[in-house]
């Protein structure tokens, strides 16, 4: 798990994805992207999009009390041997 966590939220297109890749830039850590999360367990949706993926994301949070991010966080951070700190572009 990263020691620091750097946590970007908001409404869909409000650039939080530009700003998560400008502070990786700037701060060479690494970016976790709760759309990939969800891309993947939503592979069988033959049509996914915004409003899928916020469907989704709605449902693992409903089903996880809302600690699926932070599960899957810790699963990337293990996998990836990510230790200095982490964007979380939900």
């Amino acid at each position: 798990m990263p020691n620091h966590i750097i946590l970007l939220s908001g409404q869909i297109s409000s650039e939080k994805s530009t700003l998560s890749k400008g502070l990786a830039e700037k701060y060479n850590i690494n970016v976790f992207k709760t759309r990939d999360v969800l891309k993947e367990k939503l592979s069988g949706n033959m049509n996914i999009n915004r409003t899928t993926l916020q469907e989704g994301g709605e449902v693992l949070d409903r089903k996880t009390n809302g600690k699926w991010v932070l599960d899957e966080m810790n699963i990337w951070g293990t996998n990836n041997k990510i230790q200095k700190g982490a964007i979380v572009d939900s």
